[in-house]
């Protein structure tokens, strides 16, 4: 009986085995068949993204308008849909503005109104567009406009609250992503409040106005030797890396008022401002260069703060007045050779290093009334033509006014209530001019035939 009951077991336990491992084969077969099916339409996915891909980008070099817009409409849904593919699609509209385009219609072409068509068209506007002008120019120009507004659109973040309450909650901000404008022209291109890796814009040309209020610049940002036919704003704008303005040439009013400029180099030697130049409270943290930059109008530094080393050297103040009023600068601040031809207003302008206006030029007054000095104050060889006024200036390192030339009237020259805090120091006045005591034991600059007290 024992060896009958030992024996049942033996079967039935080689049943269970045997019938485990047909389970567990059956298992492993359908987990292959299974993955086999997954990766058959993941390939199957890929391909037909990889086709929906192509087949815009084919259509996006159509010679007919419609099917470019069409492209572009189709390349957006693409990169909203596909996460990986947005760096690339951005690539391809970039490509696309890159394109020569001339900004004026060629003569056989009617030449629209001033102002017509100078905004981005809105969504869906753009059809109806193309329906009512029949021109190539004026129909690659909706396409443009479209390709712009389509890369503004989505590198700006916008809060759910701020969306219209008809749409979806849809995410439509693309982060991290880098523009590639290098020499593109740009018709009343917006890049109001957008976030930025990398912005490459050297040579580009921006027709009528170019908007970068409030942007972030994240990376690099090249807009060296670019051309700004309408006005320049960046209000506000935050630069984190390198911003390269050299050689840009800015035709109507350049607004930088407000920004602030993190880290790296700010270069805008060589600049050429032909209007208003508004740079009111900005903030430059590292270096700054604007040495032979021309500011033909007016130009406002006011209350700007310049971290870092500042050189404005060979910089030419053609038009209206320079005003410094109330800026400061925490390194080595340099005019050697700058030419002002209004008035110059460094009223309460604060230089914490060294301030170099070494053979600088004034046509018009110099205001420096409030100013303080606490490093070295060098104006040697410069020309005051006009009249320079240093009325409750600070002195507290060196003055040196060595070889200065004061061609205003003498009426005109003040150092009235100016504090020495050095007497001591090898100073060198301008000629006429001395150290004097004053009524509570401190020094100021007096006239060299007049008591202090007088």
């Amino acid at each position: 009986m024992d060896a009958t009951v030992t024996a049942a077991a033996i079967g039935v336990g080689g049943s269970v085995i045997v019938a485990l491992a047909a389970f567990w084969a059956n298992v492993r077969n359908t987990n292959k068949t299974t993955e086999l099916t997954h990766r058959a339409l993941q390939l199957t996915e890929r391909g037909q993204v990889t086709d929906q891909y192509s087949r815009a980008v084919g259509q996006l070099g159509s010679d007919k308008a419609p099917i470019r817009l069409g492209a572009l409409y189709a390349l957006e849904r693409f990169a909203q849909d596909n996460l990986a593919h947005r760096q690339t699609t951005v690539n391809v509209i970039c490509a696309y503005l890159r394109m020569p385009f001339p900004l004026t219609p060629p003569a056989s072409e009617p030449v629209p109104e001033p102002g017509e068509g100078a905004r981005e068209p809105v969504p869906g506007a753009e059809v109806a567009a193309l329906a009512d002008n029949g021109d190539d120019w004026q129909q690659e120009k909706q396409v443009r406009l479209t390709a712009q507004r389509v890369l503004g659109e989505h590198l700006r973040r916008i809060p759910p609250d701020a969306q219209p309450s008809a749409d979806p909650a849809v995410d439509l901000f693309w982060p991290g992503i880098r523009l590639d404008l290098t020499g593109a022209t740009l018709i009343d291109f917006s890049c109001d409040g957008a976030e930025l890796a990398d912005a490459q814009f050297r040579g580009a040309t921006f027709h009528s106005d170019a908007r970068f209020g409030g942007a972030a610049f994240n990376g690099r940002a090249e807009f060296g030797a670019a051309t700004f036919h309408g006005k320049a704003r960046f209000e506000k704008a935050t630069f984190h890396g390198d911003a390269e303005f050299g050689g840009t040439i800015f035709n109507s009013t350049a607004r930088f008022g407000g920004a602030t400029f993190h880290g790296g180099t700010v270069r805008f030697g060589g600049a050429t401002f032909h209007g208003t130049a508004r740079l009111e409270k900005a903030t430059f943290h590292g270096n700054t260069w604007f040495s032979n930059a021309t500011f033909n109008g007016n130009t406002w530094f006011s209350n700007a703060a310049f971290k870092g080393n500042t050189s404005f050297d060979s910089a030419h103040f053609d038009g209206g007045t320079g005003w410094f009023d109330g800026a400061t600068f925490s390194g080595g601040a340099r005019f050697s050779e700058a030419t002002f031809k209004g008035i110059a207003r460094f009223g309460k302008a604060a230089f914490h290093g060294d301030a170099r206006f070494g053979g600088a030029t004034f046509h018009g007054d110099a205001e420096f009334g409030g100013a303080a000095f606490h490093g070295d104050a060098r104006f040697g060889g410069a020309t005051f033509s006009g009249g320079a006024r240093f009325s409750e200036a600070t002195f507290k390192g060196t003055a040196l006014f060595d070889n200065s030339i004061f061609n205003g009237m003498k009426e005109t020259t003040s150092f009235a209530n100016s504090r020495v805090l050095t007497p001591d120091a090898a100073h060198i006045w301008p000629k006429g001019w001395c150290i004097g005591e004053t009524s509570n034991g401190g020094h100021t600059v007096v006239r060299a035939d007049r008591s202090a007290s007088s």
